[in-house]
């Protein structure tokens, strides 16, 4: 009986260590999207802002993750409205000038 309480001690440790090692692990494949907005010198703050973070394609309509707001057609985001949004990028209006955001800025060189 002592040896079956001791072995139930002796897990119960290992799992609370265990999980408190995972949680100090960080993602390897998780976006650097916010680190590297933040970290854009010598622009306008309402320009670094407007980074498009993704985009989910439904049947009710689209939805994009602009600067960490979820948005979809008719919405306003930083005093900008969208207008469209496709798979792979978002369109938004202020006045009378169009901004295309894109989900992918880097061009894949082959």
């Amino acid at each position: 009986m002592i040896n079956l309480l001791r072995y139930n001690l002796i897990l119960i440790c290992m799992c609370c260590g265990f999980s408190l090692s995972a949680k100090s692990l960080q993602d390897p494949t998780r976006p650097k999207t916010l680190e590297a907005s933040s970290v854009v010198a010598n622009s306008t703050q309402a320009d670094n802002a407007l980074v498009l973070q993704s985009v989910f394609v439904k049947d009710s309509g689209n939805l994009a993750v602009i600067a960490g707001q979820m948005v979809r057609i008719g919405d306003q985001v930083q005093g900008h409205k969208v207008i469209r949004i496709t798979p792979d990028s978002v369109t938004l209006e202020q006045g009378q000038t169009n901004k295309v955001l894109r989900l992918y800025q880097h061009e894949i060189k082959k």
